[in-house]
């Protein structure tokens, strides 16, 4: 029921692309299915964006404390921390386009998707990026090394609140 409200949002994308495009509407469960099927796209792309960007230092820094991994830890993390804006920004970037070329109920060219694209991807990127900074100074502020390490334990300063992923979305 909830890919079915939420697939509303996506069956607008794809009759306003059908109208930019000039394009004559396909029947009404083929749309439907298509927009269901962008619904699960879009979730996939916010996951990875929120979890990979924001949270992916944490996580990386759990899984080596986790592991008592402590002579590859920094190189490991290092690397991430280098590649982990390009690698989210093309796979951010592919997704979009890939959006932006399924829409529309014919065949588009794809080079004609690739300013909106890129547009979209920086927007998300930066959003992720101020964040990802507000996360960090909101847990560190005033903070004892002793009150991080046990909201580390509750998994606290890994996961965000509700109202986090929600500030985030929007």
């Amino acid at each position: 029921l909830g890919f079915i409200m939420a697939s509303n949002g996506t069956d607008s994308i794809i009759l306003a692309s059908n109208r930019l495009y000039d394009f004559e509407d396909s029947d009404y469960i083929k749309r439907r299915i298509k927009a269901i099927l962008l619904v699960i796209l879009i979730i996939v792309t916010l996951i990875f964006a929120m979890f990979f960007l924001a949270f992916g230092d944490y996580i990386v820094k759990f899984i080596f404390d986790i592991l008592n991994m402590d002579n590859i830890k920094n190189i490991v993390y290092n690397i991430f921390v280098y590649l982990k804006w390009p690698i989210s920004m093309f796979i951010i970037f592919f997704m979009l386009k890939l959006l932006y070329v399924i829409s529309p109920d014919k065949k588009i060219m794809s080079k004609n998707t690739t300013r909106g694209a890129i547009f979209s991807t920086l927007g998300i990127s930066i959003v992720t990026f101020l964040y990802s900074h507000f996360f960090i100074s909101r847990n560190k502020v005033g903070r004892n090394k002793t009150e991080i390490i046990r909201d580390n334990s509750n998994g606290d300063a890994i996961f965000p609140d509700a109202s986090d992923i929600i500030s985030m979305i929007i």
